[in-house]
């Protein structure tokens, strides 16, 4: 019994260190994120739709030739078993040449990918994002260091300062010459500022580029960027389909909203998979079953919440932090954050499989994907509809997630019966939220003054602390009350439980 009780207590101080990692990593994320919705603010006001879609689609340019040349190393040097310096220094050298390659090939196809989208305007967006390119590897090489020598610390600390700093000092360039290529700045700095910190945190950047060593994993990083190319052209497809086939404006305000919608789940889904990605490699069998049940318990949960509130919010939402000329974002901020409920833990899923290695096991979830997406690129070229798209791209999350975690169970990764609870009961929390982010979307009622914002400002208070509640209530408080990790303000399901545990 002593010792069933040791490896209980070791189990829990282990769930505590894990939390406060990625509460760490969190709240990097947090700060971060607010600087990025000043930002937005500030740049949505400055320039049209039109001008953000070119922006955006020259972004998604950037996206994919990091995926094709860089993403692999950020994956393979956190799944090493043993890290030493020649190796870090590979990781380093081969990153920088990779960047390299990767600015000359946005160089190259700056042009074509602006034929491609149907965007004139992003060809000379598309040249500035070759700096980005060009620093983008090596950055995450060097943040993918730091969080194998489990130093998640220095590594929140250089996520914070990168995000909030590169936020503040971008806004200055444009704002003085209200040029949209200035949109580029601040995502240069972002890259920059993390290998900087990385430096002074002990990774030595300043090595001479190489193509040789260090890299036993080739196969490895080999599948890792092929899954990300493919996941590419399922996720992103719906962002084609508005380029080509609706306009560049509705480009901007899909890609505005979608960032809206984007922050709390990218945030603290980054937040887990990267304080845990290390982990998961090396628990090959899955035999940490339990454990991860319990994170597609709690993670889905609160995002899916904080997502229904920014749905119950469309309105003010678009009316402060975008402006007057942005007012069509508001039915689509009141529908896509409900219809991305499932992406957190369809990441997480994906990021838990490729942590193993089980890249064969994703196969038929990415056929699925790219099969409703293609279906869904036809409908938005019948419908020209941006609404289409946001329902194309939930599907697309929703079907490929279903596939998974079929197969994650019969790998023996999750508890199947206990994650479909827990999801039923995040839609119960979430329902209140998403019936007010659905009345603004259908423009059943949308407040147009100061008294109806405090009005809809009450019942999503009143929503979201009930959802709160329900969650508390059930397998997510359940769940963090039995890894000791719930606060003692919050009501859990049954506190005398630790009592009798400890008994």
């Amino acid at each position: 019994m002593a010792e069933v009780m040791g490896d209980e207590e070791k189990g829990n101080a282990r769930s505590v260190a894990v939390s406060r990692a990625v509460s760490a990593t969190a709240g990097a994320w947090i700060a971060s994120a607010v600087a990025s919705l000043v930002y937005v603010a500030v740049t949505s006001r400055l320039f049209t739709p039109s001008v953000i879609g070119s922006y955006s689609s020259a972004m998604l340019a950037e996206g994919v030739v990091y995926l094709a040349l860089g993403s692999g190393l950020a994956v393979g040097i956190q799944r090493r078993e043993e890290l030493r310096a020649g190796d870090e220094a590979a990781y380093v050298g081969r990153a920088s040449l990779l960047g390299a390659l990767a600015a000359a090939v946005l160089l190259l196809l700056a042009e074509p990918w602006a034929t491609l989208w149907g965007n004139p305007g992003a060809a000379g967006f598309v040249r500035g994002w070759a700096l980005v390119a060009a620093v983008h590897p090596l950055s995450l090489v060097c943040l993918g260091i730091l969080r194998r020598r489990d130093e998640h610390g220095k590594a929140a600390r250089a996520l914070l300062i990168a995000g909030v700093g590169s936020s503040a000092l971008g806004l200055i360039p444009f704002v003085m010459t209200h040029d949209a290529l200035w949109l580029v700045a601040s995502n240069v700095l972002v890259p920059v500022i993390l290998i900087v910190c990385c430096a002074l945190g002990g990774v030595r950047v300043l090595v001479l580029p190489t193509l040789k060593g260090g890299i036993s994993n080739g196969e490895y990083v080999r599948s890792s960027t092929r899954l990300n190319l493919t996941n590419y052209v399922a996720y992103n497809a719906m962002a084609w389909s508005v380029s080509r086939f609706v306009s560049s404006a509705g480009l901007g305000i899909y890609s505005r909203v979608w960032l809206m919608a984007d922050l709390p789940a990218q945030g603290i889904t980054a937040a887990v998979t990267s304080t845990l990605f290390s982990g998961w490699s090396t628990d090959p069998d899955g035999g940490e079953e339990r454990r991860f049940t319990d994170t597609l318990i709690v993670v889905p949960a609160i995002t899916a919440l904080l997502l229904a509130a920014i749905s119950g919010m469309a309105t003010p939402l678009v009316t402060v932090l975008l402006g007057s000329q942005w007012v069509e974002a508001t039915v689509l901020l009141g529908v896509l954050p409900i219809l991305l409920s499932t992406l957190a833990p369809q990441w997480l899923l994906v990021s838990r499989l490729q942590a193993m290695g089980r890249f064969q096991a994703l196969v038929a979830s990415r056929v699925v994907a790219l099969a409703i997406a293609t279906v869904f690129v036809v409908l938005v070229a019948v419908t020209k509809s941006t609404v289409t798209a946001a329902v194309g791209a939930g599907l697309v999350y929703g079907a490929a997630h279903a596939v998974d975690m079929r197969t994650a169970a019969a790998l023996r990764l999750v508890k199947t019966r206990s994650v479909s609870r827990a999801y039923l009961q995040a839609a119960l929390a979430c329902s209140g939220l998403w019936v007010l982010g659905l009345l603004q979307a259908t423009d059943s009622w949308r407040p147009a003054d100061a008294v109806g914002y405090m009005l809809l400002s009450v019942l999503v208070c009143v929503g979201f602390a009930a959802g709160l509640l329900v969650l508390c209530r059930g397998a997510a408080g359940a769940t963090l009350e039995a890894r000791g990790v719930l606060p003692d303000w919050l009501p859990a399901v049954s506190r005398p439980s630790r009592t009798r545990a400890a008994r």
